[in-house]
């Protein structure tokens, strides 16, 4: 009995990791760094014309990954389904509201190239406007491109709205 009490309190405990621990997105061109991540837990990244396109990591183990091939399916009728997933106006902004509310934007560099010096002299004012915080938009002269992004989400809190958008008229 005593076993069972143990590998239940771990499974909870490793449900309450995974809820309450963040979620981190990471790109970065000039590294090809596209990530998603959460501390201890899971590491899944996209390495564009590598020998794998997928690497995942679950609890520090690697897990291969192959790429899955075209589904087929069988041409046929389609039935039309009545959707019984109506909700209202308000539900769908609250469910907006807790996604938005949930993920936080922790770091965005930009910097472009639009291969026009005269465009490029007019978005410099409204750039100045844009970069407050975490943001930093910025456009250059010598062909560069690249981007840096961070985003937090929270699933504690995507869990919540998602079962308060469920159960809200």
């Amino acid at each position: 009995m005593l076993v069972i009490y143990i590998l239940l309190v771990i499974i909870l405990a490793l449900l309450l990791w995974i809820i309450f621990t963040p979620v981190y997105v990471r790109v970065d061109t000039t590294m090809d760094l596209y990530e998603i991540s959460q501390a201890g837990t899971i590491r899944v990244s996209l390495h564009p014309g590598g020998d794998a396109l997928f690497r995942m990591h679950v609890f520090g183990l690697q897990v291969p990954v192959k790429a899955s091939g075209k589904s087929k399916k069988k041409p046929g009728k389609r039935e039309k389904k009545k959707s019984r997933f109506k909700r209202s106006a308000s539900a769908w902004r609250y469910m907006v509201g807790g996604v938005l509310g949930s993920i936080t934007l922790q770091r965005l560099a930009c910097s472009v190239d639009l291969d026009n010096v005269v465009l490029n002299a007019q978005l410099v004012p409204v750039l100045m406007l844009v970069n407050r915080g975490p943001v930093s938009i910025n456009t250059n002269l010598s062909g560069q491109y690249y981007l840096q992004l961070q985003v937090r989400a929270r699933l504690n809190r995507l869990l919540w709205t998602f079962i308060r958008f469920l159960t809200k008229k």
